[in-house]
């Protein structure tokens, strides 16, 4: 309930600050972009580069960024 109040009152502030036109547009985007996204993927994303990238994944190989997550970021005492 508290964030439903507060996209209420953030929309009263954007509506006194910016005007109805950057307002409605902050509503009215998002979902534009969502059907603008859906409709680029059904275009672009063709069945045999879907089964490409299902075979590439299944195979399990790290790709460049994964390593990262096996990083130790702890932080030890007396190091800076």
């Amino acid at each position: 309930m508290a964030s439903a109040n507060l996209v209420l009152e953030l929309s009263i502030i954007m509506l006194a600050l910016l005007g109805w036109q950057l307002t409605l547009a902050e509503f009215v985007g998002p979902p534009l972009m969502v059907v603008l996204l859906a409709l680029l993927f059904r275009m672009f994303l063709s069945r045999e580069l879907l089964e490409e990238a299902k075979k590439q994944a299944d195979r399990g190989v790290a790709g460049r960024m994964e390593g990262h997550a096996e990083m130790d970021m702890s932080v030890m005492e007396g190091q800076a």
